[in-house]
């Protein structure tokens, strides 16, 4: 997992060890591995989330996707939306009931699924 987020990160990594050849040319094979795993997650895991998401909510998810978090304040998520805080209490709970968020403190939200995030940006356009 380390030498996964050293990569992510394009940051240098040195390996020393003996007895495991084969170990430098597998890690030179992670980006494809990333690639190919986020293509199968776009494609089933997260898609058939999104399939059962209204349009309203899809916004939401979509405005929250833009912000930095992974922890996003809700009256920044209304001031993005251009909503009151309370109208956005509805889509906030409707999303909590269907596990795609949850509520790690008071007044926030956080997506329950790591690296969705990152799916809404590539797939979704951004709300207006």
């Amino acid at each position: 997992m380390a030498m996964h987020r050293l990569q992510q990160l394009s940051l240098p990594m040195a390996m020393i060890g003996a007895g495991m050849p084969t170990l430098p040319g597998l890690t030179g094979n992670a980006k494809c591995v990333d690639v190919a795993v986020s293509e199968k997650l776009d494609r089933s895991f997260f898609r058939v989330r999104m399939e059962r998401l209204t349009q309203a909510e899809r916004t939401m998810l979509a405005a929250l996707a833009e912000m930095e978090g992974p922890e996003y304040r809700l009256q920044d998520v209304a001031d993005r939306m251009k909503m009151n805080v309370r109208a956005l209490s509805p889509r906030r709970s409707s999303l909590i009931a269907k596990g795609m968020i949850y509520s790690p403190h008071t007044g926030t939200v956080s997506f329950t699924v790591p690296l969705f995030a990152e799916y809404l940006k590539r797939t979704l356009q951004t709300p207006s």
